[in-house]
């Protein structure tokens, strides 16, 4: 493990920014367990980092609740997969946080389970002799796709976007597929996909696209990626993957073109309020004095410091 990596810093940066972007006053997502374990035919899990984009996780909530899906939506620290220890070498650790995981995830009795994050699928397909999960587990694309029918949404988007789109890989590229279906059920958008290098891998992390192409070199693949879209005749870029949005996100640059993610746009096509991207606003603000004046009255409602909200900002956003 690098001896500058704190589990406690990270950890904290998806709570911490969960807490001051959610507009939402009362979640309707699982952060732990309550005292009496809710039964449900449905398990969205969510994974750790989900929260530093919580706009995310409150547009599909609220797609959810309009199709009337039976479900729960668990994240954050306490449902940890176990894929940060393990391949921090903490091996022991993360087979240990991937077992008690999966014995609260039985508690729910539920039919399937639906994995939001894909870094928390590298774990499943890797701890899968720990696993004794008898659940249908699919990805959420699939099940939104399952759940939506064969009926185009009611609201038409008058856009041409294009798709970030993982190909290479048997599970992104199904995701990614089955994203691009859902996007072509709603009435008026045209969207195409931006097939993306084979460097930024099965999707856009620290531990994989940043890795493989150092931080400079990943921002200026993001740019390319960017261009090309423009010059594909689209206004914006929709991501799939929430690491892939956080990360384009803060290599975004004022004249590049919008940047979206698949489910704001289902949100949109429902007819319902889509959440704002504060994430992608406070990026856009590109100044660390006014992000952090924006969010003191929330940190203060919320109680969170202000040297901890100052620290999670400098570590979680990009001010250039």
């Amino acid at each position: 493990m690098a001896s500058n990596f704190s589990y406690a810093d990270y950890f904290r940066g998806g709570i911490v920014l969960g807490e001051l972007l959610r507009t939402e006053e009362s979640p309707s997502w699982l952060t732990r367990m309550p005292a009496e374990t809710p039964k449900t035919k449905n398990i969205v899990y969510l994974g750790c980092n989900v929260f530093k984009t919580v706009h995310l996780v409150e547009t599909l909530c609220k797609v959810l609740d309009h199709l009337k899906i039976d479900y729960k939506a668990v994240g954050g620290p306490v449902f940890c997969c176990g894929v940060v220890p393990r391949k921090k070498g903490d091996v022991k650790m993360g087979q240990g946080m991937f077992v008690r995981t999966v014995s609260v995830f039985e508690q729910f009795e539920a039919d399937t389970l639906v994995q939001w994050c894909p870094s928390c699928e590298d774990e499943f397909e890797f701890s899968a002799a720990l696993n004794p999960l008898k659940n249908r587990q699919i990805h959420f694309t699939e099940f939104l796709l399952e759940c939506l029918g064969q009926s185009p949404m009611p609201v038409p988007v008058p856009r041409r976007v294009a798709l970030h789109y993982h190909e290479g890989e048997p599970r992104s590229e199904k995701e990614s597929q089955d994203a691009l279906a859902i996007l072509k059920r709603i009435p008026g958008l045209d969207v195409v996909p931006l097939l993306s290098p084979k460097s930024f891998g099965t999707h856009c992390s620290s531990q994989g696209a940043i890795l493989n192409l150092g931080l400079e070199g990943y921002q200026k693949a993001v740019q390319e990626e960017f261009n090309r879209a423009r010059e594909m005749g689209c206004d914006g870029i929709v991501t799939v993957y929430h690491s892939c949005h956080r990360e384009f996100t803060k290599a975004r640059r004022p004249d590049n073109v919008a940047l979206t993610n698949y489910m704001s746009l289902v949100a949109q096509a429902l007819g319902l309020a889509v959440p704002e991207d504060k994430f992608q606003h406070l990026s856009s603000l590109n100044n660390f004095d006014r992000a952090v004046e924006e969010l003191l009255p929330i940190a203060a409602e919320r109680g969170i410091e202000r040297k901890i909200l100052e620290s999670v900002l400098k570590s979680q956003l990009t001010f250039h």
